[in-house]
């Protein structure tokens, strides 16, 4: 339980507490981004504090959006240096993300054509290795769905 209240208090509370106090000071926030995960899709063995508070963030985002205020949240796939963190990742088929690329993302959505509005609340970004991912997936709920969505997208 203390772990979980690490997680979530780190992560997602301040998130939540720059919400509330934006709102309360009524400042003119131009740019709201969380930093999300994409086990808060996909799930992640033994880090259920860290998962839960990567869903408040995507959550708290797409709140943001109904109430007509600035929110994204990047659901971002490995970009830790730590190795054990990167072999987590990678076990599930998701790959180390280059600099550039984190970087580059965070350039488009800050300064890029986006919409700001609740349908574009949260950005999966991830380099997935298909096989490892597929195979993880197979015996899982969640396999027709993924499976349906990357292949709309590769066609």
């Amino acid at each position: 339980m203390e772990n979980l209240e690490k997680s979530l208090s780190a992560k997602a509370m301040g998130s939540i507490y720059l919400h509330l106090l934006s709102i309360k000071l009524n400042w003119p926030v131009r740019h709201f981004i969380n930093g999300s995960s994409t086990c808060s899709l996909l799930g992640l063995k033994d880090e259920c504090g860290y998962v839960s508070a990567s869903l408040i963030l995507d959550s708290l985002m797409k709140y943001r959006n109904q109430i007509g205020l600035y929110g994204y949240s990047i659901n971002w796939g490995s970009i830790s240096k730590n190795e054990a963190i990167s072999n987590v990742f990678k076990s599930q088929g998701l790959a180390q993300l280059p600099n550039e690329l984190i970087f580059n993302i965070i350039n488009l959505i800050m300064f890029g054509d986006l919409e700001n509005n609740s349908n574009n609340s949260n950005f999966i970004v991830s380099i997935f290795n298909y096989d490892q991912f597929f195979k993880i997936l197979n015996n899982s709920n969640y396999y027709y769905l993924f499976k349906n969505l990357f292949i709309s997208y590769s066609e």
